[in-house]
């Protein structure tokens, strides 16, 4: 039977909606209602297009809801001027990222037109709700579901028989038990909200007899799983480790505080081969002071106990990790412990952030603000600090290290340019004439 995107809409969740000034309580929410498209006589199945702005863990969300259309028999497209139903997962970490999500949204919707449905999810729609109403007055086949307003853990990919990308994709909990002071995601995803070991159980399960040997556990902090429910991160992989056995789970992002806090299990599950050896573990600074003032709940010495236990610990450790510059009440001094942390350890790959101010966080009420032209200075000299420690251990010169930068091999993210300062001027020219 052919789907229709108002029936596809439907399975996606039970469609809830909240008022425009911001987040009820829970169970106060109501039925959104699905817009109905113009009748017609094509007789094609429907067809979806689906794009994520956000984080992996919003990734994880998006392919639960593509899974639902897939065995609805819709097919997907890379054009979304041809599809039924628009999916777009949003992202507020970033002011920038916000803003893109809106923009991004409103082009999207302007494009379709009534043509199809545009079905907008994600934790920007909380942070900037009264834009995304703005666009929905204006256009009906605009549908805004916000974080906490979505099903969380549907059947993975692999349990329905359809293709996905591997390794299988498990969320484990939604929220965040922190109060960080430069970021807004709380306020649209609240507190922790842990699922059940039966249900993650199962979709492991679910994996393993699909042939994936590895599973990615998603949460905005999975060190925080089971605080709501009595229960711990190394007690859920335990368990998992009894349920399937053979399969590795990868984590996403763990808070140095929750890494320190339950050290000793994880370094044996590690060790074990049940935690992958791919870890990201965002530091944000190198300073205790301004962790303090970032409200991250431990100082630098948590940073280092944690970094050197799982860099000389762990055989083929992959280490990720995050610093944030230019947040308000950061000094020099502040930039220069950073810059130290930032070349101390073996990482994988950083991502060096330059503060962006968010609506409704503690950072915004702060007055030692640092202007927008140094937070940028200071994110480019933290990542020529990572990039000349990463290049020594590679065993490549400073020359090299730029050839690798022209041909796009960058173990460094950023919401800045990076390239004018870090690629020496000579052997950019080198580069040129050699091509």
């Amino acid at each position: 039977m052919l789907t229709r995107p108002r029936d596809a809409l439907r399975a996606l969740s039970p469609v809830p909606d909240r008022d425009v000034e911001g987040s009820p309580p829970p169970g106060e929410i109501r039925e959104v209602t699905i817009p109905a498209l113009p009748t017609s006589e094509d007789t094609r199945p429907g067809r979806f297009y689906a794009e994520n702005i956000g984080c992996a863990p919003a990734q994880v969300d998006l392919d639960v809801n593509v899974a639902r259309l897939l065995a609805m028999g819709m097919e997907p497209t890379d054009d979304p001027l041809s599809a039924d139903v628009v999916l777009v997962q949003t992202c507020s970490f970033l002011r920038s990222q916000a803003a893109h999500s809106v923009s991004r949204v409103q082009s999207l919707t302007d494009a379709v037109g009534e043509r199809g449905i545009v079905l907008a999810l994600g934790c920007a729609i909380d942070t900037e709700r009264p834009r995304f109403e703005e666009i929905r007055r204006k256009h009906r086949h605009l549908v805004v579901l916000g974080a906490r307003e979505e099903l969380a853990g549907g059947q993975p990919l692999s349990a329905i028989g359809t293709r996905m990308r591997a390794p299988e994709a498990i969320r484990i909990s939604r929220g965040c038990a922190s109060a960080c002071s430069f970021c807004s995601i709380r306020f649209s995803q609240g507190w922790v909200n842990s699922r059940s070991l039966e249900e993650i159980a199962s979709a492991a399960r679910a994996a393993s007899d699909a042939g994936h040997t590895v599973c990615n556990l998603y949460s905005e902090d999975v060190g925080s799983y089971g605080l709501d429910a009595g229960t711990t991160l190394p007690e859920l992989l335990k368990a998992l480790r009894r349920e399937v056995p053979g399969v590795t789970f990868r984590l996403s992002s763990m808070s140095p505080l929750w890494f320190r806090r339950y050290q000793d299990e994880l370094l044996a599950l590690l060790d074990e081969g049940v935690v992958d050896k791919t870890l990201y573990c965002p530091a944000q600074s190198g300073s205790s002071r301004m962790l303090k003032v970032m409200r991250r709940g431990y100082g630098v010495d948590v940073v280092h106990e944690v970094y050197s236990a799982i860099t000389s610990k762990i055989l083929g450790v992959r280490l990720y990790t995050d610093f944030l510059v230019g947040h308000p009440g950061e000094t020099e001094e502040d930039v220069e412990a950073t810059m130290a942390l930032s070349s101390a350890y073996p990482y994988e790959a950083v991502s060096v952030w330059a503060f962006e101010e968010r609506e409704g966080t503690s950072a915004m009420q702060m007055t030692a603000t640092v202007p927008e032209g140094e937070r940028a200075s200071r994110a480019r000299r933290v990542a020529q600090s990572y990039l000349r420690a990463h290049w020594r251990r590679l065993g490549l010169s400073a020359r090299e290290g730029a050839r690798r930068l022209l041909r796009g091999e960058l173990p460094v993210r950023s919401n800045v340019r990076l390239f004018d300062i870090q690629v020496p001027a000579k052997a950019a020219m080198e580069d040129r004439h050699a091509g």
